[in-house]
């Protein structure tokens, strides 16, 4: 009997799956016009919207930020971060702990 009562369940659990409608899976599309740049084996092109001028206006690269130096009193080494609580450049977890000691003597 009681082979039967869980076998009746498991079929009217598939039943009530049945009944759901089925929602499309996958991201949105964006209605948004994009640059598509195409690479195949028969030809390379770049697809722009229509508002787009081309060709292209030709933009000179940013330089890249001067390298700054840790911030601790006698440290020579480049900065790997910034100390969340003094704002201070720091290179090791050893110049962190002294860059707090001396920020708390203060």
């Amino acid at each position: 009997m009681r082979k039967n009562q869980t076998v009746h369940k498991l079929l009217k659990k598939q039943d009530s799956k049945l009944k759901r409608p089925i929602k499309p899976r996958g991201g949105k599309s964006s209605s948004v016009p994009r640059i598509i740049y195409r690479n195949r084996l028969d030809d390379i092109c770049i697809l722009l919207p229509p508002d787009v001028p081309f060709p292209l206006r030709p933009e000179i690269a940013k330089s890249y930020p001067e390298p700054q130096l840790c911030g601790v009193d006698g440290c020579t080494n480049m900065r790997t971060s910034i100390c969340s609580k003094t704002q201070v450049p720091i290179c090791s977890l050893a110049c962190y702990k002294k860059n707090l000691k001396a920020f708390e003597a203060l």
